[in-house]
């Protein structure tokens, strides 16, 4: 038995704003359902990881050279020679348990600076190294192997001596700066889809479909090189800002199945959430590739590959991500997770999942069941159970396998991918942008409320992030006191959940501004003669057409009015939003949830229901109301 109990959670601290890149770990599995804890917020510790025979990771592990992998990759990429003044760190653009991802800039040979990502490594923390290593290992290899499908990796540097004092001695990986949103990010919007499709230049009835296909194209690259995934998550994959296009990140829980680079047989590295009912690539009785010779792990490879299928543990976390942008009611942890227990209740059948589960409804599974229900049909075969070509009954079940890459890209759903704009699509958009730096009028409301709907995303990711490191901070502080913790993991927690508190406050604060500046502009725009819209018109006011202007404008300020105050509500006592308790509300309730829909969901209205337990850990916020069509 796998004791799903025990299986800890692992995200990336600040999931949804390009945090990625490695920054953030939770579990690794054993077989028997013992699970390891690697920097995530929940799980067991252990002094170390034990693998071929070599501990790694331990609480003083310095730089990961000395790890040593069989015929593994050896190729770490460009070497980027360091020295004062050729790296300009600036912002912070994430922080988790293994290291801190900064937005900077890099010196060209022409003497021009261009726009990097950098990461720096936590070396006093267990595993960091680790993750560093294969993390550095797999990026190099993979810019290479699979160009276009992974955040575009320029190299590292290493700073022996301390010369500036925005770049401390260590190991820093170095990409291309591409922007800073991921999928995760837009999931947290109210207005997902309308957002996504200005992002990627498509078709609002589009966008599902050529999010999946983009992220199935990038998986199909990395499986051609012999490479799972095995974290694929919307986390994970970031919005390209110059070519409109999906790549992934965060290559730490990556396994080479050719030479067996970051691969053991009865350990598996997983997200809860996003992870397949089977756990492991492939199963544990698997001979450990990395231990055998090149020519005999190569040659084992297509075997395995073609009797196990371990292709289709990423696709079943491509199937959860489908659902979550045809459901908005999965889009939150609890949610999630509930769909997920229901789903193993139902033997992983997602029609039989659908006809017992209660509380979401018909509505929102329109797109899914557009086009005689193709959506549906596509997420089905990719929530299937993996199958497998083994055993006497093997040629009956692999029909009803779950898809793989290949298989899944040749579905029906994908037709409708990458629809152009419409007119009125272009329009609308072009209104927007407009409206985005408007001075006044209609324009200037709505380009308020699309900057408070992006704030309401950054601030809901930043209070989640807040309140998993403010429980880390408190179990090393038991940790401590009882000598199973080191003081200094003690200090880096701290210092993290420093940073996060800061830029909760940061992110509160703007919000606030951008609230009162809405506010201000409905009350100066309803004009002093309006006509209540309860008022019967009289036959003045129709002859003269008076109502029809005033009136339109004061149910337009009504409904926008509305809007700020379901955003408004979660913000009550934001001085307090640095405590725990407060953060951990607004995860629990999202930002969307008025004072009266909050009582009413917790007297047990049923459109809550799919947000209530689960079989696997994490969380985030429940699901954001979506937009009136005002």
């Amino acid at each position: 038995a796998l004791g799903l109990a025990h299986r800890g959670s692992r995200r990336s601290a600040h999931q949804g704003l390009r945090p990625g890149l490695g920054s953030g770990r939770g579990c690794r599995l054993r077989r028997g359902g013992e699970s390891e804890r690697l920097g995530g917020l929940s799980g067991p510790t252990s002094p170390g990881s034990v693998r071929n025979g070599l501990r790694i990771g331990g609480l003083n592990a310095r730089r990961s050279d000395s790890l040593v992998v069989r015929h593994g990759l050896t190729d770490f990429g460009r070497k980027i020679e360091y020295q004062k003044g050729i790296i300009h760190v600036q912002r912070v653009l994430g922080e988790g348990s293994y290291g801190v991802v900064y937005q900077g800039q890099l010196k060209q040979k022409d003497g021009s600076m261009s726009d990097v990502v950098l990461k720096r490594v936590k070396y006093n923390v267990e595993d960091a190294d680790t993750m560093a290593h294969y993390e550095h290992l797999f990026n190099a290899y993979l810019s290479k192997a699979a160009k276009g499908a992974i955040a575009d990796f320029i190299g590292y540097f290493d700073v022996d001596a301390q010369v500036d004092n925005a770049i401390p001695p260590g190991k820093w990986l170095v990409w291309a700066y591409e922007g800073d949103k991921t999928l995760s990010y837009f999931l947290n919007r109210r207005d997902c889809e309308e957002a996504l499709a200005l992002e990627l230049q498509v078709s609002t009835s589009s966008v599902t479909a050529t999010v999946i296909k983009q992220v199935l194209l990038k998986v199909q690259m990395l499986h051609q090189a012999g490479i799972i995934h095995r974290d694929i998550k919307p986390a994970n994959i970031i919005v390209v800002d110059k070519d409109k296009s999906l790549k992934l990140i965060d290559l730490g829980a990556c396994a080479d199945l050719r030479r067996g680079t970051n691969y053991v047989p009865d350990e598996s590295i997983l997200d809860p959430l996003y992870c397949p009912p089977e756990d492991f690539v492939l199963p544990t009785t698997t001979p450990d590739l990395s231990k055998q010779s090149a020519m005999v792990s190569l040659a084992m490879s297509p075997l395995l590959w073609s009797r196990h299928m371990p292709d289709r543990f990423d696709t079943y976390s491509i199937g959860v991500i489908l659902m979550q942008l045809a459901i908005p009611a999965l889009r939150s942890d609890q949610g999630l997770r509930n769909f997920n227990l229901a789903l193993k209740r139902a033997q992983y059948d997602l029609r039989r999942w659908r006809k017992t589960q209660r509380g979401i409804p018909d509505s929102e599974f329109r797109i899914l069941d557009e086009n005689k229900g193709v959506g549906f049909q596509l997420a089905e075969s990719l929530l299937k159970e993996r199958g497998s070509n083994t055993g006497i009954l093997s040629r009956f079940t692999r029909g009803k396998a779950r898809l793989s890459v290949e298989e899944a890209l040749k579905h029906k759903f994908l037709l409708t991918a990458d629809k152009a704009l419409t007119e009125e699509e272009m329009s609308r958009f072009t209104s927007k942008q407009k409206e985005s730096t408007a001075s006044s009028g209609s324009g200037k409301k709505r380009g308020l409320f699309w900057r408070l709907f992006d704030l309401e995303a950054r601030l809901n990711i930043k209070a989640s992030a807040t309140q998993k490191q403010t429980a880390k901070v408190q179990r090393l502080e038991r940790d401590v006191k009882l000598g199973k913790a080191n003081p200094e993991q003690l200090k880096d927690a701290r210092k993290t959940l420093q940073v996060y508190e800061n830029g909760l406050d940061r992110l509160v604060n703007d919000f606030q501004e951008a609230a009162d500046d809405a506010k201000k502009t409905l009350q100066s725009s309803v004009p002093k003669d309006y006509i209540p819209a309860d008022e019967p018109p009289s036959t003045t006011n129709r002859r003269s057409g008076r109502r029809g202007s005033a009136g339109d404008l004061k149910i337009e300020n009504q409904r926008l009015k509305a809007k700020l105050a379901d955003l408004e509500s979660r913000l009550d006592g934001s001085s307090n939003m640095r405590d725990g308790r407060v953060a951990a509300a607004v995860v629990n309730n999202g930002l969307r949830a008025s004072r009266s829909s909050k009582n009413a969901n917790d007297n047990g209205n049923p459109g809550n229901g799919a947000a209530r337990g689960n079989r696997r850990s994490g969380s985030r916020r429940d699901p954001p109301t979506p937009p009136s069509s005002s």
